[in-house]
């Protein structure tokens, strides 16, 4: 198969010298002697592996559960620091106690405020939700009547939009409107679709009264809510016993099946006398809070956004939702239109045929590769490696969590290269027996294989160790990544598998020697090696260890060198994923009006969808945007979804510039980013960096905040700062005159209800539709809205005893201002300035030069700050990289040292492990890459990959010892690194080539697979030079 050895020795594998009938032994024979039961074995594999593929779960990114729980609470009408103090305060407080918490952030805005609770990864979130409830209903008779509060355990698929339909067209918009509800009610039908939702604002059906008209009639606005309630309640059934028989009897049911049903409630004078609600108030459907805006290429639509289920193939959810959609469309009245302007069922495919022609590339590689340098009928036993390796890994991937999704899909690209090397060593042992023992094609294999799989299983075992690092971690981009590790775990699993079953079956029933008719062999380019491995190599290396101190000198100042040359290379948290996407984002003023928001929309709109390179442009406003990746920035309002006509990063980050610089005369708006996804933004920090500030003074740590805006807004890389604290909410503020109210005989809940309804509005009940869906009604006093707040003077009130009552004989309001957002971290008052850089900046280099400005200035009392943000994210997993990758070495050091029973051979292995990162590093400097996370986890992955070949040679050398004691132990260094210069060549040369498709392509996973390559293509150098002069320098007799 590689040529004659270079010595008399026969190459025989070291395993083959310890002979013994171990079990394995026995397995081999078994397979080889039974081959019609291997040969279903094998079929069975294949026929599970295809009907795995076909019902694999396939989708975009993969789901996992975040161990956080989310509260959300709403308290209408009411201001951040009321929120604060009567509900965050006393539920904050009875958090504390709670056991795995690691993080918990409060947000706070007016009417509303957010908790997310993180724990520590491992634990039962449900339980944890439970334990949380029972907290917050333990308090609940501290905490305002009128509030609501919800609570969610988190799951990635709970975010994530998997296909968007746009409805449109000609026709009137509440045509369009109700063809779109009927399509949300075809879908919700789907049991492949979690979630269906209608992209609309929220509503609610506001009754404003005319109080002049209420005060004529003499009606309180109590007694007005009251009738409201009353005529919208259901009175309950009963059953009565006649005649020794059961009757229902069946209330009335409540009149109010329609908003306009409010207008016939009828009301009394204090005479007696009737009226029509219509008489004194205008009922009416509007906008909760804002106006909805939604856009598609410029035009206005009713998107219906939907969520796949996370557990289902993605391509069949579309074949159901296709198949609903032609026949909704085929009913449509004229004038309306239906189109899927997203479809991630479309990037699946995308992700499949980039496996599809990586797999097949990396397959002709490595058969051109074989063919030129090994026997043909060699080549296509190992050949067979590939395409069973992979059914049964799909097999077994059916059994897991994780699916088909691109990180799943990475890990077997990246596994290509690595899985024929199984096959390599079973067939190159069989091979030796057979052609310089003499041994039959069954013996040879059965034995080939037997020495061969402690060492296979060693080296497997080595390697998945090595890639362990990525999977202990547990943060968003650690679990986000974790099945990139555990599909590598498979394949290597799997690879040794086939190796040691159906390649034995193959080698026993074919051999390795005989020609192939049909096929021509050309002469093998390992045996045109043997005159320079036999004679340049062996000389180089003997002049190598005779000079070991200028050797060990040359690659310690490489190393050195690497250092000088790894400073100048860019460093960025995480690549762009490789979708043909931006997102540009538009933090407007807090108070920014629907028209200003319309008017940003349709300027900005318009000017990206003139700009060079632009296919789509979605547009959402007054809603949160769909997000369709977990690196999407969803963050600000207007948010603009732009799909591009390439997904090359380089090509993105240079139309984000383009854009940006385009989109300069529109800041008048608010502040503008654009960026491509980025999967460091799984989780909840969005932004690149951000500093906060925790401290006892809420105001002090704003006033600070405002001074970080002034140092560093002008920054080149910095493209938008957001600093939710420095916002005011325009707000009346109230004075009650306690001693007219006592004199009145007028309560606060009186005076209350009345502002209540002068501001916000007062819930009265809510609306059921036949949907079973509910519209909050609410009821409000009518004022001038060209005021710019409702004034006292000249509000005249009817109590309930019939007394009028002016509103500033006991209440005074003015305008004020209220902080519109108060966040807390970890039970503190908290301020978070969130920066956004330009694509491609250096966000360490930023927050450095940040960290250092900000040292000038003092801190309030009390106060303390840090750097948070993706950068805070991603440099924690750097640290848990390290930590686990020195832990994952020092369970591979342990291995060695029980192998090798010796503390210095183990050392002599590791020399590999530095050194190689002088290659990794060269190769990314050299490929115009940046350091990433993904690279970084590449550089930690490596380290046991490349310990394989040094295991090997050390062992060959071992072995030399013992049959030949008196030979000089620098004469042993060179004939193990002579004998084992093939195998490690062949090795390095299909895994690095392997690796090409990835290495070369547009995959976000490119750093780690350049890292690899150049890592193991140093490394053969490494071990076939360094480590035999370390040997011959350490090793004693």
């Amino acid at each position: 198969m590689i040529g004659r050895p270079a010595t008399a020795v026969p190459m025989i594998a070291p395993g083959e010298r310890r002979q013994q009938t171990s079990q394995m032994h026995k397995l081999f024979y078994f397979i080889a002697h039974n081959r019609h039961f291997s040969a279903m074995a094998a079929l069975i594999i294949i026929v599970y592996g295809l009907i795995a593929m076909d019902n694999a779960t396939i989708s975009r990114d993969p789901d996992y559960a975040i161990p956080v729980v989310s509260v959300n609470l709403l308290l209408p009408g009411a201001s951040p620091g009321e929120i604060q103090r009567t509900v965050i305060f006393p539920i904050e407080d009875e958090l504390r106690s709670l056991a795995d918490l690691d993080r918990i952030d409060s947000k706070i805005e007016s009417g509303r405020a957010h908790i997310r609770a993180e724990f520590r990864y491992g634990v039962d979130v449900s339980l944890k939700r439970q334990d949380m409830e029972s907290a917050i209903n333990g308090i609940r008779f501290k905490l305002p009547d009128s509030l609501e509060y919800s609570l969610k355990a988190v799951r990635v698929s709970d975010f994530q939009t998997s296909f968007m339909v746009a409805m449109g067209g000609t026709a009137d918009a509440d045509l369009v409107f109700a063809q779109a509800r009927g399509l949300e009610a075809r879908l919700q039908a789907l049991p492949e679709l979690k979630k269906v939702e209608l992209m609309r604002a929220d509503e609610e059906i506001s009754i404003v009264v005319d109080l002049d008209k209420a005060n004529r009639y003499g009606v309180p606005l109590s007694r007005i809510a009251s009738e409201i309630e009353s005529a919208n309640t259901n009175l309950p059934g009963r059953r009565v016993v006649v005649d020794g028989r059961y009757y229902s009897i069946q209330p009335p049911q409540a009149a109010l099946a329609d908003p306009v049903d409010l207008n016939d409630i009828l009301l009394h004078t204090a005479e007696g006398h009737a009226f029509r609600l219509a008489d004194i108030a205008t009922v009416e459907v509007v906008a909760e809070h804002q106006p909805v805006f939604v856009h598609v290429d410029g035009k206005p639509v009713t998107m219906v956004k939907a969520t796949a289920e996370p557990d289902i193939n993605i391509f069949k959810v579309n074949d159901k939702l296709t198949e609903v959609l032609d026949q909704v469309r085929a009913q449509l009245p004229d004038g309306v239109t239906l189109e899927v302007v997203y479809n991630q069922s479309d990037e699946v495919w995308r992700l499949v045929e980039s496996l599809v022609d990586s797999f097949a590339l990396t397959a002709i590689v490595l058969f051109v590769i074989f063919y030129f340098t090994v026997e043909a009928r060699s080549t296509l036993i190992i050949m067979t490696l590939l395409p069973l390796s992979f059914l049964a890994s799909m097999s077994v991937l059916s059994f897991t969590d994780y699916g088909v999704q691109q990180v799943s899909m990475a890990g077997f690209i990246i596994a290509l290269g690595m899985i024929v090397d199984n096959g390599i060593v079973v067939t190159e042992n069989a091979f030796l027996r057979e052609r310089y023992r003499g041994m039959s094609r069954v013996d040879a294999a059965v034995q080939g294989a037997d020495d061969a799989f402690s060492p296979l299983l060693s080296s497997t075992l080595t390697t998945m160790v090595a890639f362990a690092p990525i999977f202990f971690l547990t943060s968003p981009s650690g679990l986000y990544l974790r099945s990139l590790s555990a599909t590598i775990w498979i394949n290597l699993l799997c690879s040794l598998f086939v190796a040691c079953t159906v390649i034995v079956l193959l080698l026993s029933m074919f051999g390795t020697l005989d020609k192939i008719r049909w096929l021509p062999t050309p002469r093998s380019l390992l045996t045109a090696m043997i005159p320079y491995r036999d004679d340049h190599f062996r000389r180089f290396l003997t002049w190598g260890v005779n000079h070991r101190a200028l050797v060990v000198g040359l690659f310690v100042a490489a190393f050195i060198g690497t250092g000088f040359v790894v400073k100048d290379v860019p460093v960025k948290l995480m690549p762009p994923s490789d979708d043909p996407y931006l997102t540009v984002n538009v933090a407007m003023p807090r108070n920014a009006g629907p028209e200003a928001r319309a008017d940003a929309l349709e300027k900005i709109e318009a000017t990206l969808r003139a700009h060079e390179g632009i296919i789509n442009v979605f547009a959402f406003s007054g809603i949160s945007a769909p997000t369709v990746n977990v690196g999407m920035d969803s963050d600000g309002d207007p948010v603009f979804l732009v799909r591009t006509n390439s997904a090359t990063e380089s090509h993105l980050l240079g139309l984000a510039d383009s854009l940006s610089q385009a989109l300069d005369p529109y800041r008048v708006f608010g502040a503008i980013s654009v960026s491509p996804f980025d999967p460091a933004r799984a989780g909840p920090r969005k932004s690149d960096l951000s500093l906060i500030i925790a401290g006892p003074d809420h105001d002090a740590l704003v006033a600070y905040a405002e001074d970080i805006r002034d140092s560093i807004g002008g920054h080149p890389d910095l493209t938008r700062i957001s600093n939710p604290a420095e916002f005011k909410d325009i707000a009346m503020q109230v004075e009650l005159d306690d001693g007219a109210m006592a004199a009145r005989g007028v309560s606060r809940s009186e005076i209350s209800q009345a502002l209540t309804m002068l501001s916000f509005g007062q819930e009265v009940g809510h609306l059921r539709d036949e949907r079973g869906e509910e519209t909050p009604i609410r009821l409000k006093v009518a004022r001038d809205e060209g005021a710019p707040f409702v004034p006292t003077d000249g509000l005249v009130l009817t109590r309930d005893n019939g007394e009028r009552l002016a509103l500033s004989d006991v209440a005074r309001i003015h305008l004020g201002g209220s902080r519109a957002q108060i966040d807390h971290l970890d039970f503190r008052p908290t301020v978070e300035v969130q920066f956004w850089l330009r694509a491609g900046a250096d966000a360490h280099a930023f927050g450095d030069a940040l960290l250092k400005k900000m040292a000038t200035k003092p801190l309030p009392p009390g106060a303390d700050m840090r750097i948070g943000g993706k950068l805070e994210t991603l440099t924690q997993d750097y640290a848990d990289l390290g930590k686990f990758a020195g832990f994952a070495a020092g369970i591979i050091f342990t291995i060695f040292v029980l192998q090798f029973r010796s503390l210095i051979q183990p050392l002599i292995v590791f020399s590999a492990i530095p050194f190689c990162a002088v290659g990794a590093a060269l190769a990314i400097a050299l490929s115009g890459q940046y350091l990433s996370f993904i690279a970084a986890l590449g550089l930690a992955s490596l380290m046991g990959i490349v310990v394989n070949d040094s295991i090997l040679l050390v062992d060959e050398a071992n072995a030399i010892r013992t049959e030949e004691p008196d030979k000089p132990i620098s004469e042993i260094a060179v004939e193990a690194a002579v004998r084992r210069f093939m195998p490690v060549v062949l090795t390095s040369l299909t895994t690095t080539l392997g690796l090409l498709p990835v290495a070369v392509g547009d995959s976000p996973f490119r750093g780690m697979a350049t890292v690899i390559a150049g890592g193991l293509a140093s490394s053969t150098v490494l071990i076939l030079l360094l480590v035999p002069v370390l040997y011959s320098i350490l090793t004693r007799r």
